[in-house]
């Protein structure tokens, strides 16, 4: 029958070094919450690795949700953008005639390696992706300045001015007396006959595509006839400009204006 070795200490006595059997203390022996899994322990908001601080385990799962979406970011504006170039610059050389031939291969190729990169190696795409989206946002910051401007020159304006002359200097609102109150204000203090709960009544969520509807609704029935043409328009122009303001085919989609 065979004894278990103790863990033991030497320690020197007056006749020599001797051996002594140290039994372990409970302050040595671990607790059942100490018994956890290597990636678990190291996940505390101020774990230490060898003398340094290790970030808390939420920073590090943000990076790696920012670093996919980012790297889908890539990879959609490599293979769009890669394709474009590549099928636009083919047709051109290979199809359309009194052309610069050797540019339109040089566009194929550069093409074609957007789109390798874009399968290989996304992350090499992010200053070209960078710089892109700049471009785009600028010109697509001025054509839809330039469209608002017509559209207000060109249809709000003159809508205003015949509003004015139909309805006088106030075609928004009248009063029931002849003339405004002597202590009118602006704004004033809206009392609720009823209190309500958050979340009661008109506060649940609405689709995106019906909001549109609903504002057009409104005017309707207010009366308001002569704006329906104007918001319609507006409200194009808006999805328009929120839809393409976020797609990395924003400069092709510019050339339509």
């Amino acid at each position: 029958m065979t004894e278990q070795a103790l863990p033991s200490d030497h320690r020197p006595t007056a006749s020599g070094t001797e051996s002594a059997t140290v039994l372990p203390t409970p302050l040595d022996m671990p607790c059942a919450g100490q018994a956890v899994a290597g990636s678990e322990a190291m996940s505390g908001p101020r774990d230490h690795l060898a003398g340094g601080y290790r970030r808390p385990a939420y920073l590090a799962r943000l990076e790696v949700r920012r670093l996919k979406d980012d790297t889908k970011r890539y990879i959609v504006f490599g293979l769009g953008v890669g394709w474009i170039i590549t099928l636009f610059s083919f047709f051109q050389y290979r199809f359309v005639p009194f052309v610069y031939e050797p540019l339109w291969l040089v566009l194929t190729g550069i093409g074609i390696s957007v789109i390798a990169t874009a399968v290989i190696i996304p992350s090499l795409l992010h200053w070209l992706e960078r710089v892109w989206m700049a471009a785009a946002r600028h010109i697509g910051k001025t054509i839809f300045t330039i469209l608002l401007l017509a559209v207000f020159y060109i249809l709000i304006a003159p809508v205003g001015l015949l509003w004015r002359v139909m309805k006088g200097t106030a075609p928004f609102y009248s009063w029931a007396t002849a003339s405004p109150p002597a202590d009118m204000e602006g704004w004033t203090k809206k009392i609720v006959p009823v209190e309500l709960e958050a979340g009661e009544a008109g506060g649940e969520k609405r689709a995106l595509l019906t909001q549109p509807a609903r504002v057009l609704a409104y005017f309707v029935r207010q009366g308001h006839y002569l704006l329906l043409p104007t918001m319609v328009i507006i409200i194009i122009l808006g999805m328009l400009m929120f839809f393409v303001h976020t797609s990395t085919l924003a400069p092709f989609i510019y050339t339509l204006f």
